[in-house]
């Protein structure tokens, strides 16, 4: 009976598949009769209807859909292009702003010259060189601070300032132009007695506030993008100053950092509320903590929005608490922001934060995922004095204790150090400032700079011998 049984199985099989090819001929699992599209490719996911799957309504079915949970165009594979160049915004290394497949979706900078009178062939030679030797030595410093917005000085119109008191965000620029005569790691400003300048400033001699420009979140960003587009390698950084800086302070010091760098990406200082004195510390420290939350709301953005290819994050002394404490929080909560991001480089310089907390509470977070240079010396007066106040040792402080971990290059600075504090060495000293440009501009690891030396059986580095870049 059962051997019966089985032969007219065997017998009714082939009926029974072409019965059921009949009802689904596409084998998608939707019958005929509700299959609005019955030639469906083998393996293909299908919708309710028997269709291939468009999960985000494009047109372009997800079996050839590059960007399939994302709206795009079928030109482009299913791809969105935001700013309709032709270049799909995966692919696009200015998805905001139009250009060329040729540039990779940015756009070309054509400088074009306007037709000027007809002058004196030697008065024309001498403007024109004027010119460009002023041109070379002009600085834009993009700015980005939580200070409050002072009253325009009638007699300096075109220098915006900001004060003391913490206030909302506010973004811009600011030009300055580098003297002459200037000197490596130098910021020249005229003698000042009770805090007011004697004389008039000098071109020639001084750093010069040219003038300021308030912008919106949005055209700065755009901005930034722009100038670090037209760089070479396409990198920008952001600066956060220290202790005991008012605005005009950090503004120059950003401004003689970037020239000396040879930097010709897009520089950005964060300016925090630092009352520029070196008797209001305490006061110092409960400005410096209360604007972290409005910098890591502006680098969550930053992060988001910029074209730059290689970031380099850098902070001097009390500064590294809200660039610490902002990457803490971003790499926890939103590890994306770091994906793909091109975050090249964290250098700490002269860092006024606690050697425990360091290790307990950042390292572990950053845990080898960034590239992070320190620089610090045991000639460092104002950490000595933050390690009295704070009873622990600082990051920023040479000698025994001194800050050695894993994933963190160690640099003792110690005897280069040039200013009143030994604490902006690493802005003021000429060689640190070219240990910095080949750190920057040629990504050069400390194994590779041979100016750099490993005292026997130790794991930081030292200055072998003074560097001319």
């Amino acid at each position: 009976m059962v051997f019966l049984l089985m032969v007219l199985l065997e017998a009714c099989a082939p009926r029974m598949a072409r019965k059921a090819l009949e009802r689904d001929p596409d084998g998608d699992g939707v019958a005929l009769g509700q299959d609005k599209c019955p030639d469906t490719p083998a393996g293909v996911a299908v919708d309710a209807n028997g269709c291939p799957l468009d999960t985000d309504g494009d047109g372009v079915a997800d079996a050839q859909d590059r960007c399939p949970t994302a709206k795009g165009s079928p030109a482009l594979s299913g791809c969105p292009d935001q700013d309709g160049d032709g270049v799909a915004d995966v692919q696009d290394r200015c998805p905001t702003r139009p250009g060329p497949a040729s540039n990779k979706g940015c756009p070309e900078i054509r400088v074009t010259m306007s037709p000027r009178p007809a002058r004196d062939p030697i008065e024309q030679m001498v403007q024109a060189q004027e010119q460009k030797e002023k041109a070379k030595r002009m600085v834009t410093v993009f700015f980005c601070t939580n200070r409050n917005l002072l009253p325009v000085n009638p007699k300096a119109r075109q220098a915006i300032n900001f004060g003391k008191e913490k206030a909302i965000t506010r973004y811009g620029t600011c030009q300055v132009s580098i003297p002459r005569d200037h000197k490596l790691g130098q910021v020249e400003l005229p003698a000042t007695f009770m805090g007011y300048e004697i004389g008039k400033p000098n071109p020639a001699k001084h750093l010069i506030l040219e003038s300021t420009k308030l912008l919106s979140q949005e055209d700065l960003l755009n901005l930034m993008n722009y100038k670090s587009d037209a760089s070479a390698n396409r990198d920008a950084f952001v600066f956060v100053h220290g202790f005991n800086n008012d605005f005009r302070t950090a503004l120059f010091r950003t401004a003689q950092f970037t020239y000396d760098l040879g930097f010709k990406g897009a520089p950005l200082l964060f300016s925090w509320p630092s009352q520029g004195s070196g008797l209001a510390y305490r006061i110092d420290e409960k400005r410096n903590q209360a604007s972290v939350a409005q910098f890591e709301a502006f680098m969550r953005t930053f992060l988001q929005k910029s074209s730059a290819t290689n970031i380099y994050l850098i902070a001097h002394s009390m500064g590294n608490r809200i660039m610490l404490a902002t990457l803490q929080d971003l790499m926890q909560k939103e590890p994306q922001l770091f994906r793909n991001r091109h975050v090249r480089e964290i250098v700490l310089t002269a860092p006024d934060i606690s050697v425990a907390d360091f290790k307990t509470k950042i390292a572990p977070v950053i845990n080898g995922k960034l590239n992070v240079t320190l620089y610090a010396s045991s000639n460092d007066n104002a950490l000595r004095l933050s390690q009295r106040i704070n009873h622990n040792m600082r990051a920023g402080q040479a000698g025994p204790g001194m800050l050695l971990m894993r994933g963190v290059e160690t640099i003792d600075a110690t005897g280069v150090s040039t200013d009143f504090l030994g604490h902006s060495y690493f802005a003021s000293e000429g060689t640190v400032m070219s240990d910095l440009h080949y750190l920057f501009v040629d990504s050069m690891r400390a194994g590779k700079r041979t100016w750099l030396m490993q005292p026997k059986g130790k794991s930081y580095w030292t200055f072998r011998r003074p560097l001319k870049r």
